[in-house]
């Protein structure tokens, strides 16, 4: 026996895996319905990396960034794609946060990087609340209604104007 056997053995036996699990459907699970963690977890490890000072301070700007895309892609996917309506500035305070990162680890920071993050990080606050004010006001306006209504109905109203 060579010492190429084993090694020859052991690519067509992950050969046959690979094919195995992908019949399976693993891959497609995996594909599917985890990428979002994959998104988080290299988010992750690139903060990690930064921490450990492995990476520079300005990897910060897709780390951070990943590590909110990764949450939003999890929630949007594991619960309902009819969120992202509601919850795409994200997409904004995402890079606003990156760049916070960087610019908050960076021995020499450009200044213009703090204000990029302030001003993505405002601009994607303030369209977040707009965006749940815009959705949630018909809600608003029809508790309001109903109170009215029952105030009006239950005598409220008379006894408040006395």
């Amino acid at each position: 026996m060579s010492r190429k056997e084993p090694v020859i053995g052991i690519f067509i036996l992950a050969a046959g895996l690979f094919i195995l699990l992908g019949k399976w459907g693993f891959f497609n699970f995996v594909g599917g319905t985890l990428w979002p963690l994959f998104l988080f977890l290299v988010g992750a490890g690139l903060v990690w990396l930064i921490r450990s000072r492995i990476l520079p301070p300005i990897a910060f700007v897709p780390g951070g960034t990943l590590l909110v895309y990764g949450l939003l892609f999890m929630v949007c996917h594991w619960i309902s794609w009819e969120l992202f309506r509601y919850l795409w500035p994200f997409i904004l305070i995402g890079l606003a946060l990156g760049l916070y990162g960087y610019s908050r680890l960076e021995s020499y920071p450009s200044p213009r990087a703090w204000q990029a993050a302030v001003v993505l990080g405002g601009a994607g606050i303030l369209l977040l609340v707009l965006t749940l004010i815009v959705n949630i006001s018909v809600y608003l306006i029809a508790f309001g209604l109903i109170v009215v209504g029952a105030l009006l109905i239950f005598g409220g109203m008379s006894r408040i104007r006395r």
